[in-house]
C-alpha cells in the first residue's frame, strides 16, 4: 500500500471515530434536555407519582383562614381486603388521623377536605424527619415535628426541610358513605427514595 493510501486511510478513520463520538454526546445531550424538560413542565420526576389519590368533592369549599386544625383520631375498620373511614368522620372533624395495623405491618393514614372542598386521603408521614402528626393553620398543611409547611390545596412545598416529601396521597373510592382504600395499596406503600431531594 502506497503512502498516500495509508494517510488517505487514517485521516478517514480519524473521521469517522470522531463522528462516532459526536453522535454519542449529541444523544445523550438530547435525552437529557427531553428529561429536564419533563421536571420543568411538571414540577416532578416521572417516579415521584405512585397514586393519584382520589376526586370525590363535597359540594362547597371550605375556608380555613385564620383556623387551626389538628388530627381527630379516628378507628379505621379493616375488612375484605379494604380499609374503611366513615366519609362523616372527616365531614365532622375537618381532619383525622388513624392507623392501618394488620400483621405486624403499621401505616399512619390521614384525611381532610382541601380548600377546593376536595376529599384528600393520605400517608400521615413526614418521610425525613419521620414524624406522623400534622395539623391544618389556614391555607397550609403543617408537620408538627419539623415546621415544613405545604400549600394546603395542592401539597406543594412552601419552606422546611421536607418540602419534597409532603404526606403522599393514596388512592381512594367513596362507596356508600366510607372512604373505601384499598388494603394492598396500604400494605405495598415504602417510603420514597430520599436521595433525590432538591
Amino acid at each position: 500500500m502506497s503512502q498516500k493510501k495509508k494517510e488517505f486511510m487514517e485521516k478517514q478513520n480519524k473521521k469517522i471515530g470522531g463522528n462516532r463520538v459526536f453522535t454519542g454526546v449529541l444523544v445523550f445531550l438530547v435525552i437529557f434536555a427531553a428529561a429536564g424538560a419533563y421536571i420543568k413542565m411538571t414540577g416532578e420526576t416521572p417516579s415521584e407519582v405512585r397514586w393519584e389519590g382520589g376526586n370525590y368533592t363535597f359540594e362547597q369549599s371550605v375556608d380555613y383562614t385564620g383556623k387551626v386544625v389538628t388530627q381527630t383520631n379516628i378507628e379505621l375498620m379493616v375488612e375484605d381486603g379494604k380499609a374503611i373511614i366513615p366519609l362523616e368522620h372527616v365531614s365532622d372533624n375537618g381532619f383525622i388521623y388513624t392507623e392501618y395495623n394488620k400483621d405486624g405491618f403499621r401505616l399512619p393514614l390521614m384525611s381532610y377536605i382541601n380548600p377546593s372542598g376536595r376529599l384528600v386521603a393520605a400517608i400521615s408521614f413526614c418521610e425525613p424527619c419521620r414524624s406522623q402528626s400534622f395539623h391544618i393553620n389556614g391555607d397550609q398543611l403543617i408537620c408538627d415535628s419539623c415546621n415544613t409547611r405545604w400549600e394546603l390545596a395542592t401539597m406543594k412545598g412552601i419552606m422546611g426541610g421536607c418540602m419534597d416529601y409532603p404526606p403522599e396521597e393514596i388512592d381512594y373510592e367513596v362507596v356508600d358513605g366510607n372512604i373505601i382504600i384499598k388494603e394492598q395499596d396500604i400494605r405495598s406503600w415504602t417510603p420514597r427514595d430520599l436521595s433525590t431531594a432538591r
